[in-house]
């Protein structure tokens, strides 16, 4: 027997060194005492990659 209590959706691209994702969680109990559905995103920066090179901002650095 298959118990799911979420369902969840995601997705994302990427673009260089930088990736950018969204994920969409629904909660699918019968009883919910703390019901749960949730958004998230996410920026992550591939600092290991060679074509990563930071920036600096005259003024700031």
């Amino acid at each position: 027997m298959i118990n799911l209590q979420q369902l969840s959706i995601m997705m994302g691209m990427r673009k260089e060194a930088f990736t950018i994702s969204y994920a969409y969680t629904y909660g699918l109990e019968d009883i919910q005492l703390a019901g749960f559905t949730g958004h998230l995103f996410t920026l992550g920066i591939d600092i290991f990659q060679d074509t990563y090179r930071p920036i600096t901002i005259r003024g700031i650095l």
